[in-house]
């Protein structure tokens, strides 16, 4: 084997730091590094000294390489790489003692075997996917996987292992989100690289697959806002002080409108619609112009209820001007918190539909109509004209 100075750069040389554990149990040499307050070792499987430095060489050119790829902070998903890094310098020498190492086993490849990057997967998966998605669903999945990107590195998506997959739900388990948040992000990572996959051929199998949470239950029990809880709320000074948070309130409890879709209303979307000869005074919930909806059966009239009307919403058609969900939602929880409860705007959906299942003559596909919710039948879903705005304003007056 040739010297060490004959074949690489003295700086490179600088930064091999290796042990001698040749006397401890192991029997190896060892390289060894710290990252972000972290220890990073990895053994170098040899009891030569040549050897061991030719290996420990090549780990710290690697090393450097990643850290200016992904930066220190994830020095796991990096030991794990290096890891890599080191079984095939061995294999190379193996196969040919006089065979120069090729480098980086993810970033050095034949070009028949380079596989993109995750930013390049990512931009691909969200140009073929964007038009099957809702905006807010884009929204949810872009974010999401960005989460990961930001975590992993910007490493080619060959190299994302399961057990890079193991070390991303520990980050995950840390971070203090729900199981089901936690579940929800491993979905949307995974649908990316199920891409990458089977619509690409970048990747022969899926990491994601089998790792799944199991037995996932959100640890948030969700209660609906009641009646007592709602007149409090709107009796409370800071809500009767603010016209627009008064109005939301008593339509949020009377409609059970997601509050994304609260807060899209416009003055055209009150309307007068006939049903069996009559009239029925109605707020809209649609995806015209700009507005945004979860998915078509959100798409619906809902009837204003008698006691909705008697606070003047028909008169003075409120709209509200909260320029995102989170606003809003923040508003509604603040507000519910000054008062001393612990309420969120999804709260009151809970809330209607618990009051509409318990009307006992009511029937669930009225109760979906209102809620915006899928029907449960294909009679429903699908050989369907028209609303039952009649029997939904039946159902809403009685709550």
């Amino acid at each position: 084997m040739q010297s060490l100075p004959d074949l690489y750069p003295i700086f490179i040389q600088q930064n091999v730091q290796f042990l001698d554990r040749t006397s401890a149990t192991e029997r190896s040499f060892m390289w060894q590094r710290r990252l972000a307050g972290k220890l990073l070792r990895v053994s170098l499987r040899t009891q030569d000294k040549d050897v061991a430095q030719y290996r420990a060489l090549k780990i710290s050119e690697a090393f450097i390489k990643l850290t200016q790829l992904m930066g220190k902070t994830n020095p796991l998903l990096i030991s794990e790489m290096l890891l890599k890094v080191r079984d095939k310098q061995i294999e190379d020498e193996f196969l040919s003692a006089v065979t120069a190492c090729q480098g980086l086993a993810y970033l050095v490849r034949h070009e028949e075997n380079i596989t993109p990057l995750l930013s390049s997967v990512f931009k691909e998966w969200l140009e073929e996917m964007s038009s099957d998605w809702a905006k807010s669903t884009k929204v949810l999945n872009e974010r999401t996987v960005y989460g990961f990107l930001e975590w992993c590195g910007d490493v080619p998506v060959a190299s994302v292992t399961k057990k890079t997959v193991r070390n991303y739900k520990k980050f995950l388990d840390e971070s203090g989100k729900s199981p089901r948040s936690r579940q929800d992000a491993i979905i949307k990572v995974s649908a990316m690289f199920n891409f990458a996959m089977k619509q690409r051929d970048y990747i022969e199998k899926n990491p994601f697959f089998g790792m799944n949470y199991k037995n996932v239950e959100n640890v948030n029990i969700k209660t609906g806002v009641s009646l007592l809880e709602h007149q409090k709320i709107i009796a409370s000074q800071h809500v009767v002080e603010s016209r627009p948070l008064w109005c939301l309130f008593n339509l949020l409890y009377y409609t059970g409108v997601r509050i994304g879709e609260a807060i899209q209303i416009t003055s055209s979307d009150y309307l007068e619609k006939e049903d069996k000869g009559k009239l029925i005074k109605c707020i809209s919930i649609n995806n015209a112009g700009t507005k945004t909806v979860k998915n078509s059966e959100s798409i619906r009239d809902i009837p204003l209820s008698d006691n909705l009307l008697k606070t003047g919403i028909w008169e003075e058609k409120p709209i509200y001007h909260w320029v995102n969900n989170s606003s809003a939602s923040n508003a509604i929880s603040k507000a519910f918190k000054r008062s001393g409860m612990k309420h969120t705007a999804h709260d009151y959906r809970y809330g209607l539909s618990d009051r509409l299942r318990d009307l006992n003559e009511v029937p669930d596909h009225i109760r979906f109509s209102i809620l915006g919710h899928a029907h449960k039948t294909m009679t429903d879903r699908v050989y369907r004209s028209k609303q039952p705005l009649m029997q939904m304003k039946q159902a809403i007056d009685c709550i």
